[in-house]
């Protein structure tokens, strides 16, 4: 039998609080537009000035991603019986890698060539 969820429950005043409540649906989809983005990077690769250090970049910006996923995922199953952190230290925890995921992606734009045409 499921437990319907009361007004006061935290998983629905985190949704009012967090915009990224969405995340843990919407980071590793399909739908996402970081779906198949080490494809993606690999292409820009052969742009960048810097091949090794685009690649290090590229390494460090799939770690951080699935570090965002992996923070997001863990909210969905959190505060359930025997684990007392709450939904919302992952949901932080996410949302200060996507910041560190969006850091990455600017250091990664700035390796690219320009091209001169």
């Amino acid at each position: 039998m499921r437990k319907q969820k009361k007004n006061g429950d935290p998983q629905s005043s985190l949704t009012r609080l967090y915009p990224y409540d969405s995340c843990p649906r919407s980071l590793p989809g399909v739908t996402s537009p970081l779906f198949q983005i080490d494809k993606a990077l690999r292409v820009l690769r052969e742009s960048a000035s810097d091949v090794i250090e685009f690649t290090e970049q590229t390494d460090e910006f799939l770690l951080t991603l699935s570090r965002a996923d992996s923070m997001a995922y863990s909210a969905n199953f959190a505060g359930g019986s025997g684990k007392p952190t709450p939904p919302a230290v992952y949901i932080e925890k996410s949302r200060q890698e996507i910041l560190d995921l969006q850091r990455a992606a600017q250091a990664l734009s700035l390796q690219l060539k320009e091209d001169s045409s």
